[in-house]
């Protein structure tokens, strides 16, 4: 019932980060495309199928579950679990996934970095060409 005095509040900096991931997003989607959510835990079994050294990873000190034991570093490895495990239900799958990835440094908390993958199981190399320019 107070309306409120003095000078807005300033513009979020973060407001341009959403605003182009939303925009991302919402274009995939209109080019077909399916969002997939994954988590950013993996585990030593994925990491292997994808012919990758653990090493690489951020492990985690205390997990939950052996199959939630490193931070991922890339999300195609989770896009392609993904899509094993749907390629019996659907004929074209076209994936995306946008989030962290997590980059091990030492001694110091993990790079995160903001990752778009692709996946489509379907065309050729210039129709995801055409997609990603």
């Amino acid at each position: 019932s107070i309306i409120p005095e003095g000078e807005l509040p300033p513009v979020n900096p973060q407001s341009k980060h959403f605003y182009w991931e939303h925009k991302v997003k919402v274009m995939l989607k209109n080019l077909g495309f399916t969002e997939n959510f994954n988590y950013s835990l993996i585990s030593d079994t994925l990491i292997n199928q994808v012919k990758d050294n653990p090493n690489k990873y951020l492990q985690l000190k205390n997990p939950l579950t052996s199959d939630w034991l490193y931070m991922r570093r890339d999300i195609f490895p989770s896009l392609l679990k993904s899509t094993s495990e749907n390629q019996n239900r659907v004929g074209d799958i076209n994936f995306f996934e946008l989030s962290n990835v997590y980059l091990k440094r030492d001694k110091k908390l993990p790079n995160e970095i903001m990752t778009l993958s692709i996946l489509k199981n379907n065309g050729d190399f210039y129709d995801l060409k055409g997609i990603v320019e």
